[in-house]
């Protein structure tokens, strides 16, 4: 139960109860607004877009075959709606997370994958950022050109680094140490004698 009250507060139930939204060879206009809808909520968290902010063009190509969905959540990625909504008021790290999380459906395993990509951005610019996610086998093997990206969870991936962590068995004896050194501190403070051992 708990968990569950942490997810609400967090926002991430939308995102737990998502499914897959696929474009189907000869879908219907509504599956395509469908896909549409999903692709902008994925990507800039909400499906509901003024006309003024939809991508009008990206959308029409969508709509008449001329582009995959693969290419129109690059197009959604790269305008200028989603970097005013996370690029320019972010810092690069926290953008790299939710590119991750809208791109890729998962968070960041490590901090190694955050490198790689502020080493991507640094030396190649947003669009090649963006399209190094879009680009991976993982977003290919998951997604492929007709899915829509859809949160992950934390279920293990294939290929997905797995180990388990191992306590630093050297702070054991450094707390040992420390709470000596302070039970020693506190007596000679108090004026209590202490005995050599």
């Amino acid at each position: 139960m708990a968990i569950t009250a942490a997810a609400s507060r967090l926002g991430t139930e939308a995102y737990s109860e998502a499914g897959r939204v696929e474009l189907r060879p000869y879908a219907t206009k509504e599956d395509v607004e469908a896909v549409i809808r999903a692709v902008y909520r994925q990507v800039l968290g909400n499906d509901y877009l003024m006309a003024s902010e939809r991508l009008k063009s990206a959308e029409s190509l969508l709509r008449d075959g001329n582009l995959t969905v693969r290419e129109f959540v690059r197009s959604v990625a790269k305008s200028e709606l989603y970097k005013k909504k996370f690029f320019y008021n972010s810092f690069q790290t926290r953008v790299i997370e939710l590119n991750y999380k809208h791109l890729l459906g998962r968070a960041p395993y490590d901090e190694s994958e955050v490198v790689y990509h502020l080493d991507i951005y640094e030396n190649q610019g947003y669009d090649a950022e963006i399209d190094s996610y879009i680009d991976s086998t993982e977003y290919q093997t998951n997604f492929g050109d007709n899915i829509v990206p859809y949160y992950r969870g934390f279920a293990t991936q294939p290929g997905q680094k797995n180990r388990r962590l191992q306590p630093d068995v050297s702070v054991i004896p450094r707390l040992r140490q420390q709470r000596y050194l302070a039970s020693r501190r506190h007596k000679i403070s108090s004026g209590t004698r202490i005995r050599n051992q």
